[in-house]
């Protein structure tokens, strides 16, 4: 399996998912948009496209003129019909590759917080747990994409997660961070944790118990076996 990734920014890689990807023997190829002056690798090439968060909005093509590409490429693989999983801000730009509205979310929230999953009539979409503690940072929101099934959501954010056929998924919220990930995230970022309703202080977000890690990653092997390996 040849594996693209998208990085946005060097503390939002692979994390978990790397190890996923490497049980399964998958090549993996990084376009690292914050130091690349190349153009980026032709999606034909890959049977996958992995798109990863990062502090910048998708509507910020005047900063980022990467962003634009960026999509037209999202686009392309979308097209083509191959497997793209996002997160975060990878989920933005795949909804914003779809023709959804991308912009801020009525609440920030950031730290430790349940989904939970939206049950509709389409049977064949992925099913997080009745409740499950995830990791959130963010301040935008993505409309679900027109024919794409609404598959979770939160108290502070209602589009969570959309999943189009069964070969695009687009996750809001983090499974694929570890303690240490989230730590170095939490000083890179701290001057975000102002004490808001759904946004948990420095404090809280050192003190996460491993057993939630254990978690989330548990949950992330189940959802990347049912994308991948369909």
């Amino acid at each position: 399996m040849e594996i693209l990734v998208f990085q946005h920014h060097p503390l939002e890689g692979l994390g978990t998912i790397k190890h996923w990807l490497e049980s399964q023997q998958a090549a993996i190829t990084y376009h690292k948009f914050y130091n690349e002056g190349r153009a980026i690798p032709d999606i034909d090439n890959y049977d996958a496209l992995i798109i990863m968060g990062g502090p910048m909005s998708v509507n910020d093509e005047a900063q980022y003129p990467w962003i634009v590409d960026e999509i037209k490429t999202i686009k392309r693989a979308i097209n083509n019909q191959k497997k793209i999983l996002g997160i975060c801000l990878g989920a933005q730009l795949i909804a914003k590759s779809l023709g959804a509205l991308v912009g801020p979310n009525p609440h920030k929230e950031i730290g430790l917080h349940p989904i939970s999953p939206v049950h509709g009539s389409n049977n064949d979409i992925f099913m997080f747990p009745n409740r499950l503690n995830v990791i959130h940072w963010h301040s935008q929101t993505f409309d679900i994409p027109m024919n794409a099934s609404h598959i979770a959501r939160s108290e502070a954010c209602n589009n969570q997660g959309f999943q189009m056929g069964k070969n695009i998924i687009g996750l809001q919220f983090h499974l694929e961070l570890d303690k240490l990930s989230l730590e170095l995230l939490v000083q890179e970022f701290n001057n975000q944790l102002i004490r808001e309703k759904y946004v948990n202080d420095e404090r809280s977000m050192y003190s996460i118990p491993n057993e939630e890690f254990e978690i989330m990653n548990k949950n992330l092997v189940i959802l990347l076996n049912y994308l991948f390996n369909k």
